[in-house]
């Protein structure tokens, strides 16, 4: 089995509502969807979704990266992931082109084997994740009444963006906790938008709330300081921002820099680079999340199929790209019983792309 084909389409998705963060503020996902096709027929989809607040790749940019990579992938067999990645890696490919490639050459090896996608990493620990809804910048009112509608759908953890102006955020953070009650989970994500003394006096204000995770309060290449935000705070820190690599992992754990991982398969460059990641927390004793960019559902149920594979991924997940834009690229949603996303049934990533919507979204 020899994949001879290596298409990229760009898609441009709307956003139900648009999503703002302290990097910046989108009204569409502008994706791109990579589909790899073998001399036989058989096909495997991927997603690449980069993301201007954490890098500086732009669908046009993935889109001419991975015409540039075509030579390293065909006339390859999909099984070889691992020496693929490497040659990937010699040649210089952004993190975001390979994690397209990397989720496509997954689903197509699973696939051309008649297995899913967790079952190349070592099968699935659990039948799915629970999953934390994710609130961007708004007035305090109407995130509060976004946070009561999906915990009303059964999300058990709301996260809301903070890292603007810290009287806004904690009126913000007030405003979510009496509309969703004392029961339900709140996590905030400053997505690097405080200094030192302003992220530890606001989380000592957000302790009373009851938040139980701050996210990337500094700036990424900030470790000496988000190690002091960790003696210094009661709340659990998780980094995500400042983790792409291996590297960035040990730096991160040599510098007692962190509570806990947030690993996006886009940022490290797939599922296979994140699978590494994963291992290196597991070794230092560090719980993970599966974060999202956020991805469509094929990128999405890439990151489920790894959450899936491995016990460190105690935090659940963020996979809600389904459900954050008006529409999908799939035949079927991804299946949510009670806030948690569960593994679907079916060889690869368990999907069927509808080709009617990825030509209406394309271009």
């Amino acid at each position: 089995m020899i994949i001879t084909e290596v298409e990229s389409i760009p898609v441009s998705v709307p956003f139900v509502e648009p999503f703002a963060i302290a990097g910046g503020r989108a009204t569409h996902g502008r994706h791109v969807i990579v589909r790899l096709v073998t001399r036989g027929g058989e096909v495997g989809y991927g997603e690449s979704a980069p993301m201007s607040s954490y890098s500086p790749q732009t669908r046009e940019s993935v889109l001419a990266e991975i015409g540039r990579l075509r030579e390293f992938i065909t006339g390859r067999s999909p099984l070889e992931i691992e020496r693929i990645h490497l040659d990937l890696e010699g040649a210089g490919a952004d993190s975001f082109a390979r994690a397209g490639i990397d989720v496509a050459l997954h689903d197509l090896a699973a696939r051309s084997l008649g297995i899913p996608v967790h079952d190349l990493l070592g099968g699935r620990v659990q039948e799915g994740v629970d999953l934390s809804w994710a609130i961007g910048f708004e007035a305090p009112e109407a995130m509060a009444a976004e946070a009561r509608r999906y915990v009303e759908m059964g999300f058990r953890t709301i996260k809301i963006k903070v890292g603007d102006e810290p009287g806004i955020d904690l009126e913000r953070a007030r405003a979510v906790r009496d509309a969703i009650g004392p029961d339900p989970g709140l996590k905030v994500d400053a997505n690097q938008g405080y200094d030192p003394d302003t992220a530890i006096g606001v989380a000592a204000q957000l302790a009373e709330l009851g938040v139980s995770v701050m996210e990337q309060p500094l700036p990424r290449d900030d470790i000496r300081g988000l190690a002091r935000f960790r003696r210094e705070s009661s709340i659990p820190l998780m980094v995500d921002e400042s983790l792409f690599g291996p590297g960035d992992a040990l730096k991160i754990i040599e510098g007692g820099a962190a509570d806990i991982f947030n690993i996006k398969i886009m940022k490290p460059g797939g599922i296979r680079p994140s699978a590494k990641l994963a291992a290196i927390a597991e070794g230092a004793g560090m719980p993970c999340m599966v974060g999202s960019m956020p991805e469509l559902g094929v990128g999405s149920l890439g990151g489920l199929h790894l959450a899936v594979s491995s016990g460190v991924f105690s935090y659940g997940a963020e996979l809600i790209g389904s459900w954050m834009f008006e529409d999908d690229l799939l035949k079927k949603s991804p299946r949510l019983e009670n806030g948690r996303l569960m593994v679907p049934e079916g060889d690869g990533l368990g999907i069927d792309v509808d080709e009617r919507k990825l030509e209406r979204y394309s271009g």
